[in-house]
């Protein structure tokens, strides 16, 4: 693709989220959702200290009284899984209790646990395939302007861990706002406090879908989070 073209697409995608309202992204723990599969979570033990998990997504529906198409596609999504290393004592659940965690607009989250203590989450979006040309290195700009360009939470740099035709798999570097400060600091953003984090970004062009996991500060050093990342992958729910 041309430089030009792709310019004019991050422009666009700008200006469609000034004109949604004020850019606020909906934290993962405020989405409402009905009932959760018993078949949504899978384990097999892969050698002494790891775990397969594969996930369902979406992991649940989405309650929607609004009415709001978005919610309504995201529920039609066609059922698609994760499969993901994560170390052995790490277990997923459906919900958590009062912990605040990184901002992205990810829906139909699921959540990682140490034990009791709150990992990450993980969860999904949906998107268009840019079908002009582009460099590679650029494409993953394309599928996340979302999470790369929000005022509030910022998912990038980015860097690419694996590649296919249709698919590719990255660490990202998090930086967000403190959920429980932004209301006391109306008007004055750049006041709120920050926090800084790792996650993972996942996308597949076939299936038109992407997921990505945020963990929390301080829990997960940047060579384990290259090492999870190198396994996960996307594929249709049989």
């Amino acid at each position: 693709m041309k430089k030009s073209c792709f310019t004019v697409f991050l422009l666009i995608f700008v200006l469609i989220l000034t004109s949604c309202g004020n850019g606020m992204l909906p934290e993962a723990e405020e989405m409402e959702h009905g009932e959760t599969s018993a078949d949504t979570f899978s384990q097999i033990e892969k050698d002494g200290s790891f775990i397969t998990n594969t996930i369902l997504f979406p992991a649940y529906k989405l309650d929607n009284p609004q009415g709001l198409e978005y919610y309504d596609q995201l529920n039609s999504t066609a059922s698609f899984k994760v499969t993901v290393d994560f170390p052995k004592n790490w277990t997923i659940k459906e919900s958590k209790q009062e912990e605040t965690v990184p901002i992205g607009e990810l829906y139909t989250p699921v959540y990682i646990y140490e034990e009791e203590e709150l990992v990450g989450y993980i969860g999904f979006d949906i998107f268009e395939p840019y079908t002009e040309e582009i460099e590679q290195e650029q494409y993953y700009q394309t599928v996340y302007p979302k999470l790369r360009l929000s005022s509030i939470a910022i998912w990038d740099p980015y860097t690419a861990i694996k590649t296919t035709d249709t698919s590719e798999t990255g660490l990202v570097e998090i930086e967000y706002m403190d959920p429980d400060e932004i209301d006391q600091h109306p008007g004055a953003m750049p006041s709120v406090p920050t926090f800084k984090t790792l996650g993972i970004l996942s996308y597949d062009t076939k299936l038109k879908v992407y997921i990505g996991i945020a963990f929390m500060p301080d829990t997960i050093e940047r060579e384990q989070v290259e090492a999870i990342a190198k396994t996960v992958s996307l594929s249709q729910a049989e």
